[in-house]
């Protein structure tokens, strides 16, 4: 089941935050793992309120957690080496996917992607944008198991440190 995220899952969604960390460390990666502590509690906390963060439960546990916003992504404004497939602001962006690492290869995150392209379809938004760290392999062979085209590259506004992403996109319309 997946639904939107109350408060009283941050504590379930933190836990799988801080169990991923290690594991884009392990793969050569900084994301998740750069000096702003980059997704908090705080970010968390602000898309509960923004009713963005969603969270997939298996027998009343938290294992799965994905933002899904409707809301053009400065970051996505200005792509280099490359283009976004639409150059329409109708899409809909997907951040901070995360899966317990002792449920990888089961399919959950291709369930949240699936998820946000329904959302998507509803609100006929015409695409998903998502972004990743270039050596975060399990997260692009994921996108591209979804259909999702790479585009080109990203700079992340909200640090200087390790703000180069691998940019995607999925058309729906």
């Amino acid at each position: 089941m997946i639904r939107l995220a109350k408060k009283v899952d941050l504590i379930s969604i933190m836990n799988i935050i801080e169990a991923t960390r290690p594991l884009l460390i392990k793969q050569g990666s900084k994301q998740w793992n750069t000096s702003d502590k980059y997704p908090s509690l705080e970010t968390f906390e602000k898309d509960i309120n923004n009713n963005i963060l969603y969270v997939m439960e298996i027998k009343n546990k938290i294992v799965a957690v994905v933002a899904i916003s409707d809301e053009i992504d400065n970051n996505y404004n200005n792509i280099k080496k490359g283009k976004w497939l639409t150059t329409s602001n109708k899409y809909i962006s997907i951040h901070r996917l995360a899966v317990l690492p002792s449920l990888y290869s089961k399919g959950y995150g291709l369930e949240l992607i699936k998820f946000a392209y329904d959302l998507a379809r509803k609100k006929h938004f015409s695409s998903l944008r998502v972004d990743t760290h270039s050596v975060n392999i399990p997260m692009k062979n994921l996108l591209l198991k979804a259909g999702f085209k790479e585009c080109g590259i990203i700079i992340l506004k909200r640090t200087k440190e390790d703000n180069i992403r691998v940019a995607y996109e999925l058309i729906i319309w």
